[in-house]
């Protein structure tokens, strides 16, 4: 802000960093400490209307920029992006919040648990390059991969089932049909039997017909109860 002629009467301090903490002790300090000098704190600010954080530094420069000018003197400017997230956000996934400020529709390509299908599917802006899922609603959970999605995010879904469904594949595996006493395949029901239709995430698939007729009815003969 370069100088300017006094009114008196008025408090001096001696240098910008004790003028922010005592005469404004109301603004932000990074915030306060910034702007005399006519620049940016390069920290983060909340963006509660689009559930995420962004960098205070010139919009010009896009993001993790806001998008507008910051000037509200008044909001708290953290460190980092986690710790702003973590503080004023913290019932949005951390890495969602801070994934948004990359830029507008900012995704994590992180997999969250998707409850009807019994799967998981990839938090990525649909339509752009090597996304075969869609943005993640907030809040909810993220993971690094399919695997750990499948194990904690859908501990009631059989393994094998939500990471091959998460890739739009089949387990390749033996699940029971206790309708008709047999264990049956669980791949493309077009390529025929012994693979069939099965879209029960919760049933528990084997790696052989024996083991699931042995496990499952095995008051049966092999020969009866496998669907070959």
């Amino acid at each position: 802000h370069g100088c300017a002629l006094l009114t008196e009467p008025v408090a001096l301090y001696k240098d910008v960093e004790t003028c922010c903490a005592v005469g404004l002790g109301w603004v932000d300090f990074e915030f306060c400490t910034s702007r005399s000098v006519d620049t940016y704190s390069n920290g983060w600010i909340v963006d509660y209307g689009n559930e995420r954080c962004v960098k205070d530094c010139d919009p010009a420069g896009g993001p993790p920029c806001s998008k507008t000018e910051h000037k509200d003197p008044s909001l708290h400017i953290f460190a980092s992006g986690e710790e702003c997230c973590g503080t004023l956000l913290g019932w949005v996934d951390t890495d969602t919040c801070v994934a948004r400020a990359g830029s507008e529709a900012a995704t994590s390509n992180k997999f969250y648990a998707e409850y009807t299908s019994g799967s998981c599917i990839k938090d990525c802006s649909s339509g752009s390059a090597g996304c075969d899922g869609e943005e993640a609603p907030p809040p909810i959970a993220l993971y690094d991969d399919i695997e750990s999605c499948c194990r904690n995010g859908q501990s009631w879904v059989d393994p094998y089932y939500c990471t091959s469904r998460s890739v739009s594949g089949y387990s390749n595996r033996w699940v029971v049909d206790y309708s008709n006493e047999k264990c049956t395949k669980d791949c493309n029901p077009a390529d025929g039997p012994p693979c069939s239709k099965h879209d029960d995430p919760s049933l528990r698939t084997f790696p052989t017909v024996e083991a699931c007729c042995a496990t499952l009815l095995g008051w049966l003969p092999l020969d009866e109860c496998a669907d070959m």
